[in-house]
């Protein structure tokens, strides 16, 4: 009867490490890299520029991998204007420099806020850049092309990086326009 149990309990014991084991090594989230910056309730001022240094914080990834940058902006709906417009430039190593305009939906026609809802924060985000290769001294930079006053609900804007590929299907249009 003890050698039953004891042979029962190592195999119990056993499969719990196999599992604990192949659980911690599964990748769970896609996310490699988030930055936010906050902004306090007077808005955020069009002359100041937002710099980003995506760069994933896993030593596990390869240069080969390919990433999704997001854009990431929370609000709150009783301040916030309809549509926020960003430059966003982008640099790379060797200095090229690319420049976009986008215009961030924030509301619908109806002026219902747009987004996920938390207790008192809506939250939008689309993709800026797909399946790309990161180099080193990527730099994003986003500035507002609004005035001050129209981004004063705003309360964070935020760049993240995922695993290209993991994506899930979106349920939603696309809340950004381009310019």
């Amino acid at each position: 009867m003890r050698v039953y149990n004891r042979a029962r309990n190592i195999c119990v014991f056993s499969m719990a490490c196999l599992i604990l084991l192949c659980g911690s090594c599964r990748r769970v989230d896609d996310v490699v890299y988030a930055d936010f910056a906050t902004f306090d309730r007077e808005g955020w001022d069009p002359v100041c520029v937002i710099p980003f240094f995506p760069w994933p914080m896993d030593s596990v990834l390869s240069p080969a991998d390919r990433f999704d940058l997001i854009l990431t902006l929370r609000y709150s709906p009783a301040d916030a204007s309809s549509v926020i417009p960003l430059e966003i430039t982008e640099e790379d190593e060797n200095g090229e420099i690319e420049t976009r305009q986008v215009s961030v939906r924030l509301r619908d026609k109806d002026g219902k806020p747009l987004g996920h809802k938390s207790v008192y924060l809506y939250e939008v985000s689309d993709t800026l850049r797909r399946n790309f290769a990161l180099t080193d001294g990527y730099l994003v930079g986003i500035t507002s092309l609004s005035p001050l006053e129209n981004t004063r609900g705003l309360r964070n804007i935020g760049l993240s990086l995922s695993l290209h590929g993991n994506r899930r299907p979106s349920l939603f249009p696309p809340l950004f326009s381009k310019q």
